[in-house]
This record gives C-alpha cells, structure tokens and sequence, in this order.
C-alpha cells in the first residue's frame, strides 16, 4: 500500500519529509481519520519502547569495551568520560522506558509526546558517541580505529533494526554516529583513514535506504491490520444489531 503523493503545489521540505518518513502524517498517509491515526502511532510508540528495552542492553556493554580499547591510547579521562555520560544516559533512558511502558498499561499515553521523548534522547546518546570518535581517530591508530568502526557498525545496523517503527528515531540513532565519524575520518584522518570515512558514509546510505524499505512495510502492514480489525468489528457490530432486530421481532 504506497503512500498518497503529495500535491503539486507542496513544499520541497514537506517532499523531504515524506520521503524521508520524518512525520506521523508521511508515516501513514493513507490513513486520514484521527481515531485512527492515533492507534496506529500508539502502536508504533509499543514497538519503540520494546526496541529501546533491546537497546539498553547495547548501552550498558557498549560504552565499557570503548573505554577499555580506547584507554591505552587517549588517556583514561578521554576513554572514562564519555562512557560515564552514556551511562547516565542510559539509567534516565531506562526510567523512561518505564514510565512509558506504564501509561501504554494504563491506556493513557500522549504518544506523540513519548515518541518525541525517545527520538531526542537517542539522538543524544549518539552525538556523545560521535564526540567519542575525535580523540580515537588523533590516534591514527589504525588497528583502534577499524575496532571502533567495527562497534559502530553493529550499533548502527542493530539501531536500524529496533527503531524502524518510527524512522525519526531510527534517523537520530545511527546518523550523527555514522557521519561524525565519517566527516571526523576525513578531516583529521591521515591517508589510511579515508578508507574508513569511505565506508561509514556508504554504510549510512546503506542503512537509510534498508530502513526506510523496512519502515514502509511495517507501516503498511499496521495499517492493513488496523483497518481489517475495525471492518470486522463493525461487521460484527452490524451483526449483533440485526440479530438483536430479528429477536425483537
């Protein structure tokens, strides 16, 4: 199920946005009714929060084994301070993930609002670790490097994987990681690094474009799921009407 085009006369920031899937409303287009919408971002705030449940784990490992690679060659202060900010990242984000697990039970969430709340915050955990990246790429250690890209690597595709559901999340989860590194890479790298800001950058395209693929149809499969769940009920709500006629009668 494709989405609506936009119309001739929208804005080229408003056709970014859509192709990009930056907004609910380019996420379901073919949805207009509010009602409708609204359960379909809940729906999507449930998935996100069990990502974010899968990416703690991530966080928690992650930050150590920079900081134990790192440190022989950037000093502990260098290694140990970004991974402590992470962590306190981390233990905000996990209460977080809390609460938001709480108002999904209780049926009471303000879902764009949640949403919002776990775009920026993993927006921020990645511009930490792509700070992480100047000190390691002054090095020019090589081996450290290929290590580190590595880490990022994995993080990014698994960020990808678990943030699909609501791509600005997803966006903010692997892109200031993959391109930090890759402009940090080209600009204080030496020769030997231009491979690897070679590789990073064509790794983000490669995962915005098997992300935004990914986000499509999961998006379209919520919808076709919504909607056959609301025409059954109404069947069945027409049937039990006519049934209670019929009993009448």
């Amino acid at each position: 199920m494709a989405s609506e085009p936009l119309s001739s006369g929208a804005s080229p920031a408003a056709s970014l946005a859509q192709r990009l899937l930056l907004t609910a409303d380019s996420m379901f287009a073919q949805v207009t009714d509010p009602g409708q919408r609204q359960q379909l971002e809940r729906r999507a705030l449930t998935l996100l929060v069990a990502g974010m449940r899968t990416a703690l784990i991530t966080a928690m490992i992650g930050p150590a084994l920079i900081a134990w690679l790192s440190a022989p060659y950037i000093g502990l202060a260098l290694a140990l301070g970004p991974a402590l900010v992470l962590y306190c990242i981390s233990i905000e984000r996990f209460i977080v993930v809390r609460r938001a697990s709480r108002a999904l039970d209780m049926h009471t969430p303000q879902v764009r609002e949640w949403l919002s709340a776990f775009t920026w915050r993993t927006g921020l955990s990645a511009l930490v670790v792509a700070s992480w990246g100047y000190p390691i790429v002054g090095t020019a250690n090589n081996t450290l490097i290929f290590m580190i890209l590595a880490l990022a690597t994995i993080v990014s595709a698994s960020s990808m994987a678990q943030f699909c559901c609501w791509p600005p999340a997803m966006w903010a989860s692997f892109t200031p990681i993959l391109l930090g590194l890759g402009i940090q890479l080209f600009v204080f790298g030496g020769g030997d690094q231009l491979f690897g800001g070679v590789f990073v950058c064509l790794l983000w395209v490669t995962l915005v474009m098997a992300g935004l693929r990914f986000a499509r149809t999961m998006h379209n499969d919520m919808t076709t799921r919504l909607l056959n769940e609301n025409l059954l009920r109404a069947l069945g709500e027409q049937r039990a009407q006519a049934e209670e006629t019929n009993e009448a009668k």
